[in-house]
């Protein structure tokens, strides 16, 4: 495996730069990689990074780009869910002919459901624990909840709670989420898987 692998970050938004970055570089560093992670997009929403990252794919295949070792795409599964959401990133692969390696992260149904998952590690960030979050497609119900755990805490969320990201995601119990949620251990294997690869090279 080389010194550092290259990750390509194309994130729908902010909240999800905040999250995904650090579970890349952790789950990297548990399984004895080194990871350089560049953002490429953060902003505009789904159809913004499929578009950003569709052209950046393209760009690799015609040589305008280097590529990176690896590309993580990370959008919200909002309510047309898990599978249609990963055939939409199979469906841009195939359309640029792209033949490296993409890790899609898709948080079912939006990445502050995944902030909420932890009650210790939300406990271990902010001081006070969080319930643990249902499983409901509606708009803003996993942002409202996280502000309003945060409040609960005795804090003020700046950026609505992801400012806790970070520190969240450092003592997440990964192997407890992933068999409680499907979106998480999703791209949690298949982001191993990746880095796997590279290490049999």
């Amino acid at each position: 495996m080389p010194d550092a692998l290259s990750v390509a970050l194309f994130a729908e938004d902010g909240a999800h730069e905040l999250l995904i970055r650090p579970l890349l570089e952790r789950v990297a560093d548990e399984e004895g990689a080194r990871v350089t992670v560049s953002v490429r997009s953060a902003t505009g929403g789904h159809g913004a990074v499929m578009g950003e990252a569709r052209l950046f794919l393209r760009d690799i295949v015609r040589g305008r780009h280097r590529s990176s070792d690896l590309v993580v795409v990370a959008t919200d599964a909002n309510c047309v869910g898990l599978r249609q959401r990963r055939r939409e990133m199979d469906d841009m692969v195939a359309d640029t002919g792209y033949d490296g390696v993409l890790v899609a992260a898709i948080p079912d149904p939006h990445v502050e459901r995944w902030m909420l998952l932890d009650g210790k590690a939300f406990k271990g960030a902010l001081g006070k624990g969080c319930p643990a979050p249902d499983k409901k497609c509606e708009r803003d119900r996993y942002k409202q909840q996280l502000k309003a755990c945060v409040r609960d805490a005795g804090r003020q969320p700046v950026i609505g709670g992801m400012e806790y990201a970070a520190a969240i995601a450092a003592s997440m119990d990964l192997s407890a989420l992933e068999r409680q949620d499907d979106s998480l251990a999703q791209f949690l294997s298949d982001y191993r898987r990746a880095l796997a690869s590279f290490s049999r090279r």
